[in-house]
């Protein structure tokens, strides 16, 4: 029942993604990792696996809330496939006109063969081990969609018994690619232009 929730739970996600319209906001990095690594230390704990986090970028622009749901989907997929004892790295920092997010693991890896596929929904490269850790194959369709929402792209790369990496490229945060209602939002959330 738990199971099917969730899987109910991931479809109205995906769903919703293709119709929303997304109200981009400057969005404190830092902040986010911590969030993240918040809602996920207790899986971490479980799994006795360890989290570096490396922050070298001040802000990007997005929806906080779709942002953290694809750290935390991308994070909950390195947990899922690493072994007791290994670490996982999530790190940011500018390249260009980009911010660059990764998530790095030392688990099981992804054949080359599956690469092309991973980000496809429903798709599990494991699917024996998936049912058992109550994956449903949507987790990284959904993070694809935000991302792709953002006007970013996202990438994995991978070595089988060494790990893998999934690198998110998202708009460097500049006033100047926001909309105006975004703007307006933002000077009045830090208080610019008040008397």
């Amino acid at each position: 029942a738990r199971r099917t929730e969730r899987l109910s739970q991931k479809m109205m996600q995906l769903i919703a993604l293709q119709h929303e319209e997304l109200v981009k906001k400057p969005v404190k990095v830092a902040a986010l990792f911590e969030q993240v690594q918040a809602a996920l230390q207790g899986s971490l704990a479980e799994a006795g696996l360890s989290l570096q986090v490396q922050v070298d970028v001040d802000s990007l622009q997005g929806d906080s809330d779709l942002l953290h749901s694809a750290l935390c989907n991308l994070l909950d997929n390195a947990i899922k496939h690493s072994a007791p004892g290994q670490g996982i790295v999530i790190s940011a920092q500018e390249q260009g006109s980009s911010v660059v997010l990764t998530v790095t693991d030392q688990g099981r890896g992804i054949p080359e063969a599956e690469l092309a596929r991973i980000l496809q929904p429903f798709y599990r490269v494991d699917k024996a081990r998936s049912r058992r850790l109550g994956g449903a194959g949507l987790g990284l369709a959904i993070c694809q969609r935000i991302v792709t929402q953002h006007g970013g792209k996202i990438a994995v790369s991978s070595v089988p018994d060494e790990g893998s990496i999934f690198t998110v490229h998202l708009p460097v945060f500049t006033s100047d690619n926001l909309g105006p209602a975004a703007v307006r939002s933002a000077l009045e959330e830090s208080g610019a232009g008040r008397p």
